[in-house]
């Protein structure tokens, strides 16, 4: 298992973050295609539990994160270990408040930023009432825009460009048309920084939905279905550009082993070669060769190994994205074959 990777959510208040938590954890404890993702504390998971059995057994919309808050999360593939990742999670309100006397708004910002600094990826959080207000062309709504490129924009500052996971929530608010048009906007105006050419950004646009026909605030009842899609993707996309990573390091290991195998064998058959007068006055050294061939060998099949496996794993998780889902990677769009457009 690799370090723990940070992955920080940023979004405004009500943008869903807390119910896409209590939804990713309800769903990848079941896993898909394989993976899964389980809190390191069992405490934890009862947590999260609680809050999804808020929405789905008692119709109420939880309470969102009034704290900075961290939870750390098991990736396994098959219940074999492969990731652990922590999600920081903070106060939505926090990205529109002013430092006042007498307040802690300063740390909790400073401390936002530190973990910004620290992370692997972020998941940004754009949801449907925000894309319709856009389009109507509300101030609100690009005010708070604003706010999310300066947040993008201290993570920049501080790290090599890494995965961002532009997550669409409420998704079944949206007609497909108000979607295309929202993303659209999204990319040539109030983000277009992240999709230019040059910058190497890696992101990912995917679409999220608790459900059909819902509604309802805060503490009111939930009205509609609820039935969860695309809650796996955002999370997953992070992990899969770090297997990527993780493959090429392993491609680049097995060519150097082999160019160690070859001057190995190289100087062992120079030594096969010699005289018996020269084994005789400097002695004969073939066995040591080809014992140090053996091991560049044995360490050649333990990397092909590794790299079978995470070619395997990685195939698996490129079914997760398959669907529902665009990738984009220094301003250009990349996709699997089957790919749909969003």
């Amino acid at each position: 298992m690799i370090n723990t990777l940070g992955i920080t959510a940023i979004g405004h208040q009500g943008a869903g973050k807390t119910c896409f938590l209590y939804a990713m954890y309800a769903q990848m404890v079941f896993g898909r295609n394989g993976f899964t993702f389980m809190p390191d504390d069992f405490d934890v998971g009862l947590e999260l539990e609680e809050g999804w059995r808020q929405i789905v057994e008692e119709g109420t919309w939880p309470k969102g994160t009034d704290i900075l808050q961290d939870f750390l999360f098991e990736c396994s593939y098959s219940f074999e270990p492969m990731f652990t990742f922590k999600w920081h999670d903070y106060r939505g309100g926090l990205l529109l408040a002013r430092n006042e006397p007498g307040t802690n708004q300063t740390s909790e910002r400073d401390e936002l930023f530190n973990r910004l600094q620290k992370s692997s990826s972020i998941l940004l959080f754009i949801d449907a009432d925000m894309i319709k207000e856009m389009l109507n062309n509300n101030p609100a709504a690009f005010r708070k825009l604003r706010v999310i490129n300066q947040i993008v924009r201290e993570y920049r500052n501080h790290n090599p460009p890494l995965p961002i996971a532009l997550t669409i929530t409420k998704a079944d608010k949206l007609l497909e048309e108000e979607m295309q048009m929202g993303i659209r906007v999204l990319k040539e105006q109030c983000l277009q920084a992240l999709f230019r050419e040059g910058g190497e950004w890696q992101i990912i646009i995917t679409a999220v939905e608790l459900g059909s026909d819902l509604s309802g605030k805060q503490g009111e009842p939930v009205n509609g279905t609820i039935a969860p899609k695309n809650i796996h993707i955002p999370v997953l996309f992070p992990i899969y550009i770090t297997m990527n990573q993780l493959l090429g390091n392993a491609m680049e290991s097995l060519r150097q082993l082999q160019s160690e195998r070859k001057e190995a064998s190289d100087v062992y058959y120079k030594e096969k070669e010699k005289s018996g007068w020269s084994k005789f006055w400097n002695g004969d050294h073939s066995a040591d060769y080809k014992e140090e061939i053996e091991r560049v060998e044995e360490n050649i099949t333990l990397q092909e190994d590794k790299l079978e496996k995470l070619r395997r794993d990685l195939e698996n998780m490129e079914r997760e994205f398959l669907e529902g889902c665009a990738i984009y990677f220094d301003g250009k769009k990349m996709r699997f074959k089957s790919t749909k457009e969003i």
